[in-house]
């Protein structure tokens, strides 16, 4: 596989398209014009991780944006941000007692938010490396497709041609996803979705067909493994506040 040697000749949206292809698992380097080095990680072509100097939320402020930081939890960030500057944000919310799946969907958005910043790049040299990375914090399990190339712009390798603009989501997602429930925020329901392995454009159909699902393998009469989800257990009750959370 061979990638533009610059941005200038291309598109984010093509360069990532390429790699996703390629089923490529690396870090993705861009050098901007300030010389500033701003890096993507890729697993079997998905984003897993993103690190950038350009301005992006603190997972904090993203979850104190919606809502979701109470005043004793934020207390208790900064407190450990002082004591223990290296430990995971992450880690921390979740001994404060916030609920891990607002965390994790969270961390999906703070990552979407951080490639916003890089998309809006229009020059920068390109690399992709697959050996001597630098580390990253990653995401357990990396963004889709559709969460991060859906409606961009791209050029598709064609001199002279313009950037598409960006697509309309697919009537039927658009129109069978149920809206949030009343008082839910985006985390929220992204938060839901993910307890039940779905994406943003699931119906309600597609959501009762997970939850049944999932609910089977979870149930305490089974006295099985509870199943796993996006790489984490998930027990019948978490599976059924989820489902009542996108359609109560």
């Amino acid at each position: 596989m061979q990638l533009p040697s610059r941005l200038d000749a291309t598109t984010l949206g093509d360069v990532l398209g390429a790699l996703a292809r390629e089923l490529a698992t690396g870090t993705l380097t861009l050098v901007d014009a300030r010389g500033d080095e701003h890096f993507i990680g890729l697993r079997r072509g998905l984003v897993q991780g993103v690190r950038t100097p350009l301005e992006a939320p603190r997972l904090g402020e993203l979850l104190a944006r919606e809502g979701l930081l109470p005043e004793s939890i934020r207390r208790r960030l900064q407190e450990a941000l002082v004591l223990t500057p290296a430990r995971p944000v992450g880690e921390v919310l979740i001994d404060a007692g916030l609920e891990p799946g607002l965390i994790h969907a969270a961390l999906r958005q703070q990552l979407r938010e951080r490639l916003d910043a890089l998309f809006r790049l229009r020059t920068a040299a390109l690399r992709f490396n697959v050996l001597g990375a630098p580390r990253l914090e990653r995401l357990e399990v990396p963004l889709s497709l559709r969460e991060y190339l859906h409606g961009r712009p791209r050029r598709r390798g064609r001199p002279g041609s313009r950037a598409s603009p960006p697509r309309a989501a697919p009537a039927s997602a658009a129109e069978g996803a149920p809206p949030p429930a009343r008082g839910d925020s985006a985390l929220q329901r992204a938060a839901a979705l993910e307890t039940l392995g779905l994406e943003g454009g699931a119906s309600p159909e597609q959501i009762r067909l997970a939850f049944r699902r999932l609910a089977r393998e979870a149930h305490p009469d089974r006295q099985r493994p509870t199943p796993l989800v996006g790489g984490r257990r998930r027990s019948f009750a978490e599976l059924s506040e989820a489902y009542h959370r996108l359609l109560a």
